[in-house]
């Protein structure tokens, strides 16, 4: 064979082979793209699920309160409606009951809103303590007006209070989807 067309069939050979030897390493570096990119999204799809999962139980908790925070309050209405009965006192004794429980219930829902704020970060921790809050803020404002020690232009303006902390407090409620989009939209792309 003549020694041109060795070398040419030699330069030939490695050409393919380089080519070879980049389509190799150009489709490792894809593949290896391609499973960080599932990785990532695993793990996305996971602090999603994990901050749904968390948002829900701290909703649990804060519903059970509001819940039984408005059944108090409705108990302290009745005493008004009934001062001066053996109904009050048996009311008024009730409600001290109920109060120790209420507490409890607050400490419950504030407790779960510090063990996952890991899990929600620190802006949704604020939105469940402002949720708290307003609730507490609203209850006082209405048994400020059961109580009707003050003059009616008070209780005229705790009465329009207590209904702009409902109108806050129904504006600040969500669902595990918006749960879940605040949680994709957090995380990085």
């Amino acid at each position: 064979m003549e020694p041109n067309l060795k070398n040419k069939l030699i330069e030939i050979f490695v050409e393919k082979l380089l080519i070879a030897l980049l389509i190799l390493l150009f489709g490792m570096e894809i593949n290896n793209s391609l499973e960080r990119f599932k990785l990532i999204e695993a793990q996305r799809v996971t602090d999603t699920s994990e901050l749904v999962k968390a948002c829900s139980e701290i909703w649990a908790k804060i519903y059970d309160y509001e819940d039984y925070l408005n059944e108090v309050d409705n108990d302290k209405r009745l005493i008004f409606l009934f001062k001066n009965t053996d109904l009050q006192k048996l009311e008024e004794n009730n409600i001290k009951t109920k109060e120790t429980l209420l507490e409890q219930k607050l400490q419950e829902g504030s407790t779960i809103i510090s063990e996952k704020r890991f899990i929600i970060g620190d802006d949704l921790a604020g939105h469940f303590w402002k949720y708290l809050g307003l609730l507490k803020a609203r209850s006082d404002a209405l048994v400020s007006v059961y109580n009707n020690q003050n003059s009616a232009q008070i209780n005229r303006d705790m009465l329009e209070a207590a209904e702009i902390f409902s109108k806050q407090i129904a504006a600040m409620r969500f669902t595990a989807f918006t749960a879940r989009e605040h949680a994709i939209n957090k995380l990085p792309h």
